[in-house]
């Protein structure tokens, strides 16, 4: 009887971004909700469904509708994907 092995895999590339919604936990906006820097958002009084959970490269940051931890996102600038240069006139 031969014996195969299975391939180590690269656990490092195999990071991915996930999220959890329920669509039946819906709950109305309010700025404070939001987390708005300016203190207002025009979707004020509307119903919306936020995610119950978030893997960002395989680490949590939504848990229960809650961000938990420090931010982890970068500001990305109109007409620029990161890592690029400027962008061309």
């Amino acid at each position: 009887m031969a014996v195969t092995t299975q391939p180590k895999l690269d656990t490092e590339r195999l990071r991915a971004d996930f999220a959890v919604f329920d669509p039946r936990h819906a709950v109305r906006v309010t700025a404070k909700r939001t987390r708005y820097k300016c203190g207002w958002t025009a979707f004020e009084g509307l119903d919306a469904v936020f995610p119950r959970a978030v893997l960002l490269r395989g680490t949590a940051v939504v848990e229960d509708y809650e961000p938990i931890g420090e931010t982890r996102g970068r500001a990305v600038v109109r007409g620029q994907s990161p890592g690029s240069g400027p962008p061309s006139l």
